[in-house]
């Protein structure tokens, strides 16, 4: 992700960071250069993990195949925080989908503006997201016709 700061009284771009995760340091913070101004850093090591979070979610969710009641309550609790998951990255997806066209937001300080464009790692992390909540919609569809098959 590259987030980069305008000033509001010139209108000027004043700094400019790209930011990457780092498997060996991921909560290591970014500085924007300017005092005052603080880089949205953890976006990237949240939305990393987030993204293992819901493919093993995803996974989990095969439990509900199980005869066992327990098993397939794993499977409901894996479905509900894929679908909380969801709607956070949907949230922060639509804002990075916006500020890519062109919008700014109000930074921390309100003397600047801020603007996050993601990077392409950070669209192949949206594809991921987008391709496990398919996946977990296919399965959660066809659910009813698994037990009329086995029926």
């Amino acid at each position: 992700m590259t987030e980069t700061w305008t000033s509001d009284s010139t209108g000027h771009q004043v700094a400019q960071v790209t930011e990457s995760f780092d498997w060996h340091h991921p909560w290591a913070p970014y500085s924007s250069g300017l005092s005052d101004v603080h880089t949205d850093w953890m976006a990237m090591p949240i939305g990393v993990f987030g993204t293992l979070a819901l493919i093993i979610c995803a996974a989990l969710y095969l439990l509900r195949l199980s005869p066992d009641p327990d098993y397939q309550n794993w499977a409901r609790t894996a479905a509900a925080i894929a679908g909380i998951w969801t709607l956070f990255c949907s949230l922060v997806a639509a804002c990075l989908i916006v500020m890519t066209l062109g919008m700014t937001f109000d930074d921390d300080n309100p003397a600047y503006d801020v603007r996050s464009v993601l990077e392409p790692g950070g669209w192949l992390l949206l594809l991921a997201n987008f391709l496990a909540v398919q996946a977990l919609l296919h399965v959660m569809s066809r659910r009813g016709d698994t037990r009329t098959a086995a029926a």
